[in-house]
């Protein structure tokens, strides 16, 4: 799989294509120093198919429980997929996520923040963030949320110091993914609803509002986690690539810089 290929799962976990990137389109206002508006769309083509259709939780407030998943591929060549990883969102670390991050205090309907790790496979040691956040409503899944940075108040994320990530919610940016979708595919891949009464999903000119205060004290991770793990447990990883946070290569930055993480479908957030 080359650098310009992802795998998809269209149906679940047994049925998978490697698919060719089209175009990836990072936000107009994305500020590599803040952190905000990190999100991207990225457009592929999937064979045989002219459409595809995924929903997204616009009205956060309304799912039953709020979900963080992460899919790590076992074998880029079939593909196959490891067993998906799941982790409930909470609000227990909400003043420590306001205290950590500037971005996230002056935009907190922006992000998800949450505590939770995973390891990315059976072999590794190191905790890593989750990819993206989903809703769940009636036994139905939709994306909510994708991951967007960590903050480490350590020596690193495979320490024991304390730590925290976040997730950039999708639905104020719905309407710049869809005017983007629209010129970069030449059709309609995202249709925004006007009844979501908590979000600006209709808005494309939508921005996060500038932090104050910068916390010069912690460190920032983002982009592709897996090389700025330690060598001898980012050399255990090598078969695992994960899809969901669709990464991007950015190297560990200290207190302001960071890198952007993309995700999606036929066109995605």
């Amino acid at each position: 799989m080359s650098t310009d290929q992802l795998t998809i799962a269209i149906s679940g976990d047994t049925t998978s294509e490697v698919v060719e990137v089209r175009s990836v389109t990072i936000h107009p206002q994305y500020n590599l120093e803040t952190l905000a508006n990190n999100i991207a769309v990225v457009v592929f083509s999937i064979s045989g198919s002219d459409s595809s259709e995924n929903q997204v939780s616009l009205t956060s407030t309304a799912w039953d429980e709020r979900y963080l998943f992460r899919r790590t591929l076992s074998d880029l060549t079939a593909p196959k997929w490891n067993t998906p990883l799941t982790g409930i969102i909470d609000d227990e670390s909400k003043d420590l996520c306001t205290v950590a991050s500037p971005i996230y205090a002056a935009n907190t309907d922006d992000f998800i923040c949450s505590k939770a790790t995973a390891a990315p496979n059976d072999i590794s040691t190191c905790k890593l963030p989750y990819g993206m956040g989903y809703g769940l409503k009636s036994k139905k899944a939709a994306p909510i949320a994708v991951y967007s940075h960590t903050v480490v108040f350590g020596d690193g994320l495979c320490s024991d110091a304390k730590q925290v990530s976040y997730y950039t919610m999708l639905s104020n940016f719905l309407a710049w993914a869809n005017d983007v979708a629209n010129t970069q595919a030449k059709k309609l891949s995202l249709s925004v609803s006007e009844a979501a009464s908590d979000s600006n999903s209709g808005d494309k000119e939508y921005q996060m509002k500038a932090p104050t205060n910068p916390v010069p004290v912690v460190k920032i991770y983002g982009g592709d986690l897996y090389k700025q793990l330690p060598t001898d447990i980012e050399a255990s990883d090598l078969n695992t690539d994960e899809v969901d946070g669709g990464s991007t290569d950015e190297s560990e930055t200290t207190g302001d810089s960071i890198s952007e993480k993309g995700n999606g479908d036929d066109c995605t957030e």
